[in-house]
């Protein structure tokens, strides 16, 4: 298999996140395609990134599942911060997502994400690419 739904199974290696089970699979790849128009009641899911397809031009927006039910206080705690460290580093505002993202990894440092997207702040703060667009490009299929 290749394009879009091949890259969006193989990203929870890349970015060190839960793999979905073989029935959340679906769920995630209909969510990342449709931009998170509608979500079903009960599903809480975290952005994870924008990623253009190696071959494509449309980016496309990813988000993990990662709860059930009613939450509790502090993953929406978590997810509030999430949220403002991907707007940061989204925007261009590197040392802001940096100081964010490593707060997350010091609260949760099982989140391997965090750590991922701290190092990426941290680098593009010492080089900023002059025509910041917040995606990523995938390489490979």
């Amino acid at each position: 298999a290749s394009g879009v739904p091949a890259t969006i199974v193989r990203l929870p290696s890349l970015y060190s996140i839960t793999q979905p089970n073989p029935n959340d699979i679906y769920e995630t790849i209909m969510n990342a395609c449709h931009a998170m128009q509608a979500v079903p009641d009960g599903l809480m899911f975290r952005m994870i990134d924008t990623v253009r397809v190696k071959g494509k031009s449309e980016p496309v927006v990813v988000y993990e599942l990662i709860g059930r039910g009613e939450p509790d206080q502090e993953l929406v705690a978590k997810l509030e911060v999430h949220d403002k460290a991907m707007a940061a580093y989204a925007e261009g505002s590197f040392e802001k997502g940096a100081e964010l993202f490593s707060s997350l990894q010091a609260r949760f440092p099982e989140d391997k994400l965090y750590a991922l997207y701290e190092g990426r702040c941290l680098k593009l703060k010492e080089a900023p690419p002059p025509n910041w667009d917040g995606i990523t490009d995938m390489t490979t299929k």
